[in-house]
C-alpha cells in the first residue's frame, strides 16, 4: 500500500486503470474503490491532499483488494463499483 502523494503520481494510477484507491477520511469514513470509479476524482483528490495537506484523510493505492480492506479500520467498499 502506498500513500499518493503528487497529482502526477494519482493521474498515473488512474491512467493505467488497475488497482484499488482508498480513501480515508475522518468525516465521512474510509472507503476503497476501483481506480476507474467516477468517485476517484482529480479534483476530490486536489482538494483533500493537495489544498488541505491531508488534514482530514488521504489517498493510498494497492493491488490487492484484501489488504486494501485490511490495512485501515472500518474499510467499506464503494457501493458505486462493487456493485452486488
Amino acid at each position: 500500500m502506498s500513500r499518493i502523494i503528487s497529482l502526477s503520481n494519482f493521474k498515473l494510477i488512474k491512467a493505467r486503470g488497475h488497482g484499488y484507491v482508498t480513501i480515508t477520511d475522518k468525516y465521512t469514513g474510509n472507503c476503497v474503490h476501483h481506480v476507474v470509479c467516477n468517485y476517484v476524482a482529480e479534483h476530490n483528490f486536489t482538494q483533500k491532499v493537495l489544498e488541505n495537506a491531508q488534514k482530514n484523510g488521504a489517498y493510498f493505492f494497492t493491488e490487492d483488494l484484501n489488504q486494501a480492506m485490511n490495512h485501515f479500520p472500518n474499510m467499506r467498499k464503494c457501493q458505486k463499483c462493487f456493485k452486488s
